[in-house]
């Protein structure tokens, strides 16, 4: 694990946000490295932009009064999609499987627009 060491000597704890900026200038680190932590740094950035928008959909089911099987089918698909959509960040390196990707975090979408949808209509 090369790039464990690597990596572990390139991450300031001090200033922890910082180590997209040190590892790009990082000599010793190669690029495969550079990659996947870029790739798990995307997959972490887009968890965050998402998870306020599911949160208010869940808020606003629980208002509206959904039923419980549909509040929790489609909470639990949303984290589903979103835990295989992070893998897939993650691991996929191939540019032709990048639209599955796309499909999983529309599936994630599509999951929430669900459930404000019916939390209108409710």
């Amino acid at each position: 694990m090369a790039s464990t060491r690597i990596i572990k000597s390139s991450f300031d704890t001090l200033s922890p946000c910082t180590f997209a900026q040190v590892m790009e200038k990082d000599q010793t680190m190669d690029q495969a490295a550079k990659n996947y932590i870029t790739r798990v740094n995307g997959a972490k950035q887009n968890g965050f932009e998402g998870i306020g928008f599911f949160a208010a959909a869940v808020v606003a089911g629980n208002l509206a009064g959904l039923p419980e099987k549909q509040l929790y089918g489609l909470g639990a698909g949303y984290l589903v999609s979103r835990v295989l959509y992070t893998a897939h960040y993650i691991v996929n390196t191939n540019p032709k499987l990048a639209v599955l990707r796309s499909l999983l975090w529309q599936a994630g979408v599509w999951q929430v627009i669900a459930l404000y949808a019916l939390s209108a209509i409710n």
